[in-house]
């Protein structure tokens, strides 16, 4: 395997890194920001020419994401440029995924659920048949950056228990949102569907073709998701490694302590061993979608989080109580690895996954 960029990708890296750095410390979206996510190619990177993209795919994403995590950008990267993107481009929705890549709408999934334990093939969410048409009511959970949103991707279950994957606007009338602030500092809300009404065009694709839509967008994100991880450890070590090089006790460096240099061995360990693991994540995707991905992938993410965050405690540990300070970007980034390690099924669920595909336990699709 070539795990080399090429002069394209390194070309790309390297803009999305002048870029981030020119923005204000641990820059927040609004549709400014995200205008310009636009213009820099982003939203598109993921996507073939012919879709409106930049001819790129699961590299250049996660080129973009791992920059991403470094800067601390908050911004809906992987629920609108890759989740929700892949699920229009799957549906076939061409205009509506041309919007997108281009800036001009924001579209989120809203896929969680209260009282679920991350089960986006078996929504309780019901659409409901009503003289004709159909209708909504209920709520979806922690639908992040929602109030950015210009349209929601909503998963539900038909009469007989289908999979659907609705489009509707946000300003739908009987959506309301409950706005809350996630671990991590981000904006999110919950989705509070009343009596929504359902139109034909509102729906994108139901039973198989939306499991099949939805498993493969899925896939995408958490490779997303494992890149964005990666470039929060990048930056955790880096920042840690200059801390002990800089902070001085009995009149000398504390990184010359022996130690601590051992500690650091450890972080560096842990992070080529994430970096690696992220590498096989974008891999996986180069396989038959369905089964042959679901190791992998579970593995990468799992893997991905549990080295971060391993990386993320000891950078706070190294670093003393001055870790935990807002001045500090230490705190924020820990804070959006254990956002990411529960995103898109926790460790638990990914490992249940794994033997579920190895036939070592039987826990349905939802496992």
């Amino acid at each position: 395997m070539e795990f080399s960029l090429s002069d394209e990708q390194n070309m790309l890296r390297d803009t999305a890194e002048r870029w981030l750095a020119s923005l204000p410390s641990r820059p927040q979206a609004d549709r400014a920001l995200w205008r310009e996510i636009a213009d820099m190619g982003w939203l598109g990177a993921g996507f073939s020419e012919a879709e409106g993209g930049i001819d790129g795919g699961p590299v250049e994403v996660a080129v973009i994401m791992e920059m991403a995590g470094r800067a601390l950008l908050r911004a809906p990267l992987i629920e609108g440029m890759v989740l929700g993107a892949r699920l229009l481009s799957g549906a076939g929705a061409k205009t509506s995924l041309a919007n997108v890549l281009e800036g001009q709408s924001i579209e989120l999934p809203a896929l969680e659920e209260p009282n679920q334990r991350h089960a986006p093939f078996t929504p309780d969410l019901r659409l409901m048949d009503c003289g004709g048409g159909h209708r909504l009511s209920g709520t979806k959970s922690l639908v992040s950056w929602a109030t950015l949103a210009d349209h929601f991707l909503i998963s539900a279950s038909d009469g007989a228990g289908s999979l659907v994957l609705l489009r509707v606007p946000a300003d739908r009338e009987g959506i309301s949102l409950r706005e809350r602030r996630l671990l991590d500092g981000g904006d999110a809300a919950d989705l509070l569907l009343t009596d929504v009404a359902i139109g034909h065009d509102d729906i994108l694709c139901q039973g198989n073709t939306a499991e099949d839509v939805l498993s493969e967008a899925l896939d995408h994100a958490t490779a997303a998701l494992c890149a964005e991880a990666v470039g929060l450890a990048d930056l955790l070590h880096e920042r840690t490694l200059e801390y002990l090089k800089t902070r001085e006790q009995f009149g000398q460096p504390i990184g010359s302590f022996q130690a601590l240099q051992h500690r650091m061995v450890d972080l560096n360990i842990a992070l080529e061993e994430a970096r690696s693991l992220a590498m096989m994540a974008n891999h996986a995707l180069s396989l038959p979608a369905g089964e042959a991905r679901v190791s992998p992938l579970s593995a990468a993410k799992q893997g991905v989080c549990a080295r971060c965050l391993q990386i993320g405690r000891e950078a706070i540990q190294l670093h003393g109580g001055i870790g935990m300070t807002e001045e500090l970007p230490i705190g924020s980034a820990f804070r959006r690895l254990k956002a990411l390690s529960l995103g898109l099924g926790d460790e638990a669920w990914h490992l249940e996954r794994i033997a579920d595909a190895r036939g070592e336990i039987s826990t349905g699709k939802e496992a």
